[in-house]
């Protein structure tokens, strides 16, 4: 850990100088999304995951709450795939779609 680190969960930090997993970038925007009192709004889509299992505890609710308002997409293989790393385009269109809920 050094001093640019983040802390994001329990044991969990975003460092900034790595590349951020899914279930990390999750993470961090509900707690954003959360700590500056906005409410993001569910459209109920399936949360259903078949890799729900590998997604880490600290993550779990913020993945749920993410996908089911239609901000985290759910491939065509229903997988989350939490420990992929995030490129631009993902994190564009996630940020995009995190802004059109709100």
């Amino acid at each position: 850990m050094n001093n640019l680190d983040i802390h994001i969960a329990d044991g969990e930090y975003f460092r900034p100088n790595e590349a951020i997993t899914r279930e990390e970038l999750a993470t961090l925007l509900d707690n954003i999304a959360r700590g500056v009192g906005l409410r993001i709004r569910s459209l109920g889509l399936d949360t259903g995951y078949t890799d729900a299992n590998q997604i880490a505890s600290y993550a779990k609710s913020a993945v749920t709450r993410l996908r089911a308002a239609g901000i985290l997409e759910m491939a065509d293989n229903y997988k989350f795939n939490p420990n992929a790393t995030v490129n631009r385009g993902e994190m564009a269109q996630i940020a995009a779609a995190l802004l059109s809920v709100l």
